[in-house]
């Protein structure tokens, strides 16, 4: 509320009366509703324009209601005919850039104490016309929380960041880049704060919590990964059988946090490894008898080793139909190739009688032809006898005692 105080000197009440004008006018700028809001984060550039007609001889001006000490606005810039720049004693103007072509303020290497007012006038004769901006000021978001702790524990995470001027930031949590994480408001004078409390377990393991600061139309977010410490467990071998064949892989894995170290008892031919894995490989010194094989996984949590181990009994053969030169294994490569053999030879032979059966066939569907054709009639013969068979029907008869 703004108060008029009327003194009893008559020389004195213009000069109070301007006073409580001037203030008046920037006051009001901002709550009015022509009044445009910028949001800015600290240490970043700002640019406020001033898109006020210009008239022939304008004299435009940028106040601030930041820095002044006194009711009266702070005057930033000035420009009247050749006369223009920044004001000398202005506290932060070193900061200030004004464009000589277009007038728009750049206020550079944003601060919180920034926040606030700033007005551009423009004023030809008796007409005065302004453009209001509110600069709204926050900080960068600061994540603050335990990152490394063992299962079982609980941690307290938090999320704040500064600000200046009537508007504050609005700050959630987020578990992993999308899942909305539940938090508490934290009041403090100039200082938005967000926090929650986490009871540790083997799934956080890994987990990043991360703070999304919202103001305006910017967005900043900072983040904080936890890593879970927990003894080794879920010790697996793949796969389980009872027998294995030579140059076969046996693979053993297991979960915890720091990463187990996985080791085999034999220490058979080295395999392959991996994150929290390892395998290994039946060797053929192996074939035709029975093995035993145990997997040992150990990690160490707050400062105690822990071990976890797991067996596989299993026989092992050689390669079915692979080479070898003594043994079963020779004698089934000479059986499997003796049966090829034999295979072949029948299938050879059953083509060929197969191709004798077509020719004789087809020979005795020619001769029977021929034999048609050159028949006599008994007119013909004159009553005679059939006269002798003739060669081609000696030897149809010859090939038929020949199929019998």
């Amino acid at each position: 509320m703004l108060s008029l105080f009327v003194s009893s000197d008559a020389a004195l009440r213009p000069k109070l009366l301007a006073v409580v004008v001037c203030a008046t006018l920037f006051l009001r700028s901002s709550t009015d509703e022509n009044t445009a809001i910028v949001y800015a984060i600290a240490g970043e550039t700002v640019h406020l324009t001033c898109p006020l007609p210009r008239p022939a001889t304008p004299r435009i001006e940028w106040f601030d209601l930041v820095y002044n000490t006194d009711p009266r606005p702070k005057r930033i810039y000035s420009a009247s005919g050749r006369r223009r720049g920044i004001e000398p004693s202005h506290p932060n103007g070193a900061n200030y850039r004004v464009d000589a072509n277009n007038f728009t303020l750049t206020i550079r290497n944003v601060k919180l104490e920034d926040a606030g007012t700033y007005n551009c006038t423009s004023r030809q004769d008796q007409q005065t016309l302004y453009q209001a901006y509110y600069l709204a000021v926050s900080g960068h978001p600061l994540c603050n929380g335990t990152k490394l702790m063992r299962a079982g524990q609980t941690g307290h995470y938090s999320c704040e960041s500064e600000f200046s001027g009537n508007y504050q930031p609005k700050l959630d949590w987020h578990r992993g880049p999308d899942n909305y994480w539940k938090s508490v408001d934290k009041f403090e004078v100039r200082l938005a704060k967000r926090a929650f409390d986490l009871k540790a377990s083997e799934v956080d393991d890994g987990t990043t919590f991360t703070c999304l600061l919202k103001f305006g139309d910017v967005i900043k977010e900072c983040s904080v990964n936890l890593t879970v410490f927990y003894p080794v467990r879920d010790l697996v071998i793949d796969p389980i059988k009872e027998s294995f064949t030579v140059d076969e892989e046996i693979r053993c894995s297991a979960n915890g946090s720091p990463t187990p170290e996985i080791s085999f008892e034999p220490a058979l031919d080295p395999g392959r490894t991996g994150f929290g894995w390892r395998s290994i490989t039946i060797p053929r010194s192996l074939t035709g008898k029975k093995a035993t094989v145990e997997c040992v996984a150990t990690n160490l949590v707050d400062g105690r080793l822990k071990t976890v181990r797991k067996s596989i009994s299993f026989s092992v053969k050689d390669d079915v139909g692979g080479d070898s030169e003594t043994g079963d294994g020779g004698k089934k490569g000479q059986s499997t190739q003796s049966k090829a053999s034999s295979s072949s030879g029948a299938i050879v032979g059953g083509i060929v009688v197969g191709i004798m059966i077509l020719v004789i066939i087809v020979a005795v569907v020619f001769c029977v032809r021929l034999r048609k054709d050159k028949k006599p009639t008994k007119e013909e013969n004159g009553g005679a006898k059939t006269q002798p068979p003739t060669r081609c029907e000696t030897q149809t008869t010859s090939v038929k005692e020949d199929e019998v």
